[in-house]
């Protein structure tokens, strides 16, 4: 009888060992990091999905950036309908991101977007190319993208928590809101940076156009002096555009 019980015990433990490892499923639906990127091919493929970060993927959320804009002004109206209760406390200044879908969907996405374009910062480094020249570009398209995200934050919600590089969840609960002159100082630094290694819209062939130019992060940039009323600064960046004669 011992010897039954014995071997009863290890022949459950062989199976539900088994069941275990036949349980375990790969995680469907998303890449895996630490093997993602191993070509050139898959590193222009994830800055693709830093741009895809622009629009939402929701097709009714696909203006909320302007409504966030031009709700609260005289240029839209959210009309008769009882329905759109969203739209209506924009309207009368009453939302907040715990009661306002619009405005909690528009600061999630931003910050899905920032997460998308430091995960490309901290990892197409690190992957062999044949044109160096190409990572470059890349990595400024995502600092592009990332000063651009952040500008839309910080015009909507003053000073905003900077994640500056990629980290996992738990590590994001300790990042304190930042006060609105750092945030505004972190994105001139991420358009300088794309502005001084981004092609002018002319260097980029048919495949690629729509990608962020050296133009348009100087652009950028001085629209943000203006926002911070740096006039000189304005001046002097918009001026360059204007003297390179690419527009």
């Amino acid at each position: 009888m011992k010897h039954i019980f014995i071997l009863v015990v290890l022949i459950a433990s062989v199976t539900f060992t088994g069941c275990e490892d036949f349980l375990a499923e790969d995680v469907r639906g998303q890449e895996n990091l630490d093997t993602y990127f191993q070509s050139e091919e898959e590193a222009e493929s994830f800055i693709n999905g830093c741009y895809n970060a622009l629009n939402f993927n929701d097709w009714w959320q696909v203006n909320t950036v302007w409504l966030l804009s031009e709700m609260c002004s005289d240029d839209a109206w959210m009309g008769n309908t009882s329905q759109g209760s969203d739209y209506t406390s924009l309207s009368h200044y009453q939302g907040t991101g715990q009661s306002n879908g619009l405005i909690s969907n528009f600061w999630q996405y931003r910050y899905k977007g920032i997460l998308k374009c430091n995960i490309a910062i901290d990892r197409i480094g690190q992957v062999e190319f044949k044109d160096e020249a190409k990572k470059e570009r890349m990595i400024a398209e995502a600092r592009f993208l990332r000063g651009f995200f952040y500008f839309e934050l910080v015009k909507n919600f003053g000073g905003v928590p900077l994640v500056t590089s990629f980290v996992m969840p738990e590590e994001i609960e300790g990042i304190t809101r930042s006060s609105v002159e750092d945030v505004y100082k972190f994105i001139e630094d991420d358009f300088t940076a794309a502005a001084d290694v981004l092609p002018q819209r002319s260097g980029y062939g048919a495949a690629d156009m729509g990608r962020a130019t050296r133009g348009a992060a100087l652009g950028f940039l001085g629209k943000i002096y203006l926002y911070q009323e740096k006039w000189s600064d304005a001046r002097n960046v918009l001026k360059t555009i204007m003297d390179e004669g690419e527009y």
